[in-house]
């Protein structure tokens, strides 16, 4: 639905505000069923698929109309931070609405119940769409 993509595919929710690239966006919500992170090893990425057991996964995003869509990232949780850094800013029932009407407070801290596994370096290859991509390697 776009021309041109955003040039950056993660917002900081702590800077989103004050960043003029963020000054005309718009809130959205993107569903997903999980997402990959890479945890950095001596001689190479490890690959984990991120999920929720019981739903989706309801991720704050911003975006324009000629730009395109950005995914808000925070700080990670604390059981997830020795894999990355950073994680996708997930809202829950009670959150949304607060996102899409910019009344959340994006200081506080939002947890959500994320499970991890390891999966298979076939991930990094993005012509491998497989849904045994996001299956633990064994």
């Amino acid at each position: 639905w776009s021309n041109k993509n955003f040039n950056i595919i993660n917002a900081r929710s702590e800077t989103l505000l004050v960043k003029n690239s963020f000054k005309n966006t718009l809130r959205c919500i993107v569903i997903a069923d999980g997402y990959y992170e890479w945890k950095e090893d001596i001689n190479y990425k490890k690959p984990f698929y991120f999920f929720k057991k019981t739903s989706f996964l309801f991720i704050a995003g911003i975006y324009n109309d000629t730009s395109g869509c950005c995914i808000v990232t925070k700080k990670s949780q604390t059981n997830i931070s020795h894999i990355h850094h950073r994680q996708p800013l997930i809202l829950d029932e009670n959150n949304m609405r607060g996102w899409l009407d910019n009344t959340l407070d994006l200081k506080k801290e939002y947890n959500s119940d994320l499970y991890f596994h390891q999966v298979s370096i076939d991930v990094n290859n993005p012509q491998n769409n497989q849904e045994k991509n996001i299956k633990p390697i064994k």
